[in-house]
């Protein structure tokens, strides 16, 4: 997609736009958006990457845990028709 001046960016193309650990952060974050699922992995070190990391891990956990009741629902629902 080309920009032209004055233009605003898409969401793809801010991930450039900001620089150093800010980017990646920023990319986190946007890809945390886009697929609940998604597993980062090998993030140095540093707090608020972290933070980001362990934020996902849970929200991946409580996917997996709806998931599982849903599962059970359904089952018990389907014994019950």
């Amino acid at each position: 997609m080309k920009i032209t001046p004055g233009e605003s960016p898409g969401a793809n193309e801010r991930t450039i736009r900001t620089a150093g650990t800010n980017r990646l952060q920023h990319r986190i974050r946007f890809m945390e958006g886009l697929n609940h699922g998604t597993k980062i992995v090998n993030i140095p070190n540093n707090r608020p990457l972290c933070r980001i990391k362990s934020r996902m891990q849970d929200r991946n956990n409580s996917v997996t845990q709806l998931s599982q009741i849903y599962e059970e629902f359904i089952s018990a629902a389907r014994t019950r028709l």
